[in-house]
């Protein structure tokens, strides 16, 4: 078939293409690159927080990789865990066994997150947000090694707030059922 008569065909421009890593790199992050980055990346996230259990967890490796890879997780709806092993509750899981029978999770199996939310409380936001775009072009890079052609990072993050600002919030007890060695929400739109 040939052109549509009245409609003028016009080319789509060519995209441009990315400026090399070391061209979007701000001064301070000169010379990085996703191989050496985590020195640097250490120093600044620490210097966002005071609480010393982010010193601790910032002494893991590829740390641009497993946020990159956390966010793009929880984008899809699927636990970070395997990415962010060294904030994993040391307690385990509890349930209280009610008189009518009903298994409901034990106040204390909340409390094991304390740590991971004082951390999170403990970080300076509006300096969080400035080291994230000077962070962005590392970002990128590693967002290139697991995302699909043409998709973008900030697109991911935002799925990933969506999603987090999706969880609803419990009012009382939240009940549920024993599977073989784990538990499920009794409730199907929270085990969704």
């Amino acid at each position: 078939p040939g052109p549509v008569q009245g409609v003028v065909d016009t080319p789509l421009p060519e995209p441009s293409p990315t400026p090399p890593l070391a061209e979007r790199l701000s001064e301070r992050l000169a010379g990085t690159t996703l191989a050496t980055s985590d020195a640097v990346v250490r120093e600044l996230v620490a210097s966002l927080s005071a609480n010393p259990k982010l010193a601790a967890w910032l002494a893991t490796e590829d740390l641009i990789r497993r946020f990159t890879a956390s966010v793009d997780n929880i984008a899809a709806g699927i636990s970070p865990r395997a990415h962010l092993e060294f904030a994993r509750p040391r307690q385990g899981f509890q349930v209280d066994e009610r008189a009518d029978g009903t298994v409901v999770i034990d106040p204390a199996s909340y409390r094991r997150y304390d740590t991971v939310a004082h951390v999170v409380e403990s970080i300076d936001a509006p300096g969080a947000v400035a080291l994230y775009l000077e962070l962005e072009p590392l970002i990128d890079d590693a967002y290139a090694e697991i995302g699909p052609p043409g998709t973008d990072f900030d697109d991911r993050l935002q799925a990933a707030f969506d999603q987090l600002l999706a969880v609803p919030v419990l009012e009382g007890p939240a009940e549920v059922e024993p599977l073989v060695v784990t538990y499920a929400w009794a409730d199907e739109e929270l085990e969704a």
